[in-house]
């Protein structure tokens, strides 16, 4: 039996993910469930998205826990992507990360979403020097930041509609000029495990 297992919960968008981890083997068991249901619309619907959420997110647990043998009593911590995002989908991963901490008694996390993406670069690349220049792309968010350790950053440039990290939007704003008629997505079945979002409907 492995100890120490961590749940992760993450619905900022359109995909459903779940996660065990351990510090010492990694990423036990996963499992990405991407909505197809936007492709007609060309871009997420929010509201289809947290219901799509709730209908698969407890089906996934049980899959991603069944896969690898996994007793749900065995996790002692649940991290659960708090932001950015669609509002209605992060709702839905808060939910049952807060009921499952409760039903379990363990601590419930909430992670932040582009901070993760900065973080875990980090988990699969043995050089981590610091002072570090970190470009960050996600959804609508470009960053572009002065990385001195974890947790202790300057930023340099931010074109983002969130409010990053705790940090005002203000003058490091940084305004990138183009169309979205100018943006083309490759067909659904050149990418069948990736999300189907147009940068319009984030």
């Amino acid at each position: 039996m492995i100890n120490n297992l961590f749940l992760g919960i993450e619905t900022s968008c359109d995909d459903t993910c779940i996660s065990i981890f351990n510090n010492k083997y990694g990423v036990i068991s996963e499992y990405v469930f991407t909505q197809l249901i936007h492709i007609k619309y060309g871009g997420t619907v929010p509201e289809l998205a947290s219901k799509d959420h709730l209908n698969k997110i407890f089906n996934i647990i049980f899959f991603v826990l069944k896969k690898k043998k996994i007793n749900i009593f065995d996790i002692k911590i649940i991290a659960y992507t708090k932001g950015p995002g669609l509002k209605g989908s992060l709702f839905i991963g808060a939910s049952v990360a807060k009921s499952l901490s409760l039903f379990l008694n363990i601590p419930a996390i909430a992670i932040n979403h582009l901070e993760a993406h900065i973080i875990i670069s980090f988990a699969f690349n043995k050089i981590k020097q610091f002072p570090a220049l970190v470009l960050l792309i996600s959804g609508a968010n470009t960053i572009l930041l002065k990385m001195f350790n974890y947790n202790n950053y300057i930023f340099v440039g931010l074109n983002s509609p969130c409010i990053s990290f705790g940090l005002p939007d203000t003058k490091y704003k940084m305004h990138f000029p183009y169309s979205f008629k100018s943006i083309s997505h490759p067909p659904i079945s050149q990418a069948p495990h990736h999300s189907y979002s147009s940068l319009q409907g984030q």
